[in-house]
């Protein structure tokens, strides 16, 4: 082939030879993870030993295709911290909710709310916004889901309806800032 570049023009091409099995190693990898998807949303198995076995199956494929990480990589592909906030924040709300503040906003809320529905589900999702521009999405969720599920357990409506529309919210609120967001973190780098 040519080229119009003034300079030299230099190609890597990496060939890989796959065995029989090779060639699907996508397709198993996809079908391990919906096996665990799977057993999570249909609650066949808890869903921390769900996601135990699934890795488990991942480094079972990665030894059987020849391509098993050093434990080195294999730990780099941890995010610390991301697992030291969310254990956290998990403590935290264990914390909170034996002082009994879940409660106490929920009953707040439903004062504020008079009682209306509309107006209830409003007012969660607008302090979902708020509370997401300043703390991550998924610290927020965590705070505001016990408070949600007691308003809804109180008023025995469905909380999954209410908790995606405060997820929602909560996205859109760490949009506002630059550490409401974790994608936000990495364009500020």
């Amino acid at each position: 082939f040519s080229t119009t570049s003034p300079g030299t023009v230099v190609f890597e091409i990496l060939v890989f030879e796959f065995t029989s099995v090779g060639d699907f190693q996508v397709a198993l990898g996809g079908i391990l993870l919906l096996i665990v998807y799977i057993c999570i949303a249909f609650e066949l198995i808890h869903r921390t030993l769900a996601a135990l076995l699934g890795s488990f199956g991942c480094m079972l494929l990665l030894t059987i295709f020849d391509k098993l990480p050093s434990l080195s990589t294999a730990l780099s592909w941890v995010d610390v911290g991301t697992l030291g906030l969310l254990f956290g924040m998990m403590v935290l709300v264990e914390v909170l909710s034996m002082t009994g503040v879940f409660e106490y906003s929920a009953v707040w809320a439903y004062r504020v709310s008079r009682g209306n529905l509309t107006r209830l589900v409003l007012l969660l999702c607008v302090v979902t916004m708020l509370l997401s521009a300043f703390l991550d999405n998924v610290t927020t969720i965590l705070l505001l889901a016990p408070v949600t599920l007691r308003l809804c357990k109180l008023l025995e409506i469905k909380p999954q309806p209410i908790i995606i529309t405060e997820a929602l919210f909560s996205n859109i609120g760490g949009t506002m800032t630059m550490i409401g967001d974790p994608p936000n973190h990495h364009h500020r780098k």
